[in-house]
């Protein structure tokens, strides 16, 4: 069977798009992938990922642990004509080991970065790292990629004297971002343990505090290699709430599919934690949008981006921002929601290595994100459909 169907013109063309029963993302309810979830849900530990704040919060040096540097501030690297500590590096390397020890392929992905002074015009150079980590898919789709993140640096510039002082003065960021980076490292320990038919990364990005330049430069570099980034995670700041407990997903109009899958998901596996679906392609101030400007589909998840409202930490950038005010029920049912959310779309493969669990799916060939359209002009695409499932498809919608 063949199919024409026509789509409102977009800056660059989606390469995927998923066929569903319902005009939502739906996935085939197997036994195999119900129980492996549910499993990898409840592997989720709310003392490892508490653990692992403190640790970024205190962020003791690698080589002398009685040394806490209590900082992660980005501009705190090794490499720089700005001699510095290195505080922000230690954490990277912290990250680096952590990631190694599940078995996951790790590299730094290091980047340049210049701050001009303006009153004297010199320039002070800065080498800062991202931590990529990988976790190859072993199915028909492992050339095409999941991405969750978070951004590991810190900041207090709400603190006195901080712009003067940011060399020696704590940024624990145990909200922001310990948190996410935390889910992100828990997440990554237990999904190691299992084959995927997609490929998986875990990214904790630097920079972002400052203008997210660790996930620009990566999403930059992934575009120009026409890497098959099919969805992005990001999550910052998922670790405050002092009422009843929700977490807001953030999305634009091409991404709205990825917070239909966190949604379904919650249902589906009962966590028990609500969901704030928001459509605003102008909340650009986190690592997600890095991959929105290139035409990536990415969600951010966070605990409220309304800054003024009362769900809002009182001490985000300040060196208050400390483990004890966090809400630990929160940050473990995100990760729950974040964890089945991902593994569901990667697709577990069980042990019959049968890695398509797809009621429907659209094969588009060729692939080609260089295909750029005129806003005013539709894009047709033609498919050939196969019907994956048991059942049959009437009544048929797309997202």
């Amino acid at each position: 069977m063949r199919l024409n169907i026509s789509f409102p013109a977009q800056k660059i063309l989606p390469f995927i798009l998923i066929l569903c029963l319902f005009p939502a993302i739906i996935f085939a309810d197997t036994i195999h992938d119900y129980q492996t979830i549910s499993d990898i849900i409840n592997s989720v530990s709310i003392e490892n990922i508490m653990k692992t704040i403190s640790d970024l919060q205190e962020n003791r040096d690698i080589d002398s642990p009685n040394k806490a540097y209590k900082s992660r501030y980005c501009l705190r690297v090794r490499e720089t004509d700005n001699p510095s500590d290195g505080a922000c590096d230690n954490a990277g390397d912290y990250i680096f080991k952590r990631l190694s020890d599940y078995g996951l392929q790790v590299e730094f992905a290091t980047f340049d970065h210049v701050i001009t002074d303006k009153s004297s015009g010199k320039q002070n150079h800065y080498k800062m790292k991202n931590v990529v980590s990988t976790l190859l898919g072993k199915g028909s789709h492992s050339d095409k990629i999941f991405i969750i993140c978070a951004h590991y640096d810190s900041i207090a510039s709400l603190s006195a004297e901080w712009m003067w002082n940011w060399g020696i003065l704590p940024a624990p960021g145990a909200d922001d971002n310990a948190s996410g980076t935390s889910a992100l490292m828990e997440i990554a320990r237990i999904l190691s343990q299992y084959e995927f038919d997609f490929t998986v990364k875990f990214i904790a990005f630097s920079g972002e505090e400052l203008g997210m330049f660790g996930s620009k430069d990566y999403a930059k570099k992934a575009f120009s290699l026409n890497q098959q980034i099919v969805g992005v995670i990001n999550l910052d700041m998922i670790g405050y709430d002092p009422n009843e407990l929700d977490i807001d997903i953030i999305a634009d109009q091409d991404s709205e599919w990825l917070a239909n899958a966190f949604e379904h998901n919650r249902k589906e596996f009962g966590i028990d934690l609500n969901t704030n679906k928001i459509i605003n392609p102008k909340m650009i101030y986190s690592d997600h949008s890095s991959f929105w400007k290139l035409g990536y589909s990415a969600i951010l998840v966070n605990e409220g981006v309304n800054a003024k409202s009362e769900r809002a930490s009182e001490v985000n950038h300040t060196t208050d921002d400390t483990i004890d005010r966090l809400t630990p029920d929160l940050i473990l049912k995100t990760s729950k929601l974040a964890i089945s959310t991902l593994a569901r779309l990667a697709d577990p493969i069980g042990e019959t290595g049968n890695e398509i669990n797809a009621d429907l799916a659209i094969d588009i060939d060729p692939y080609d994100r260089s295909i750029i359209s005129k806003p005013e002009s539709p894009i047709t695409l033609e498919a050939r459909i196969k019907n994956l499932g048991d059942e049959e498809a009437d009544n048929v919608t797309t997202q």
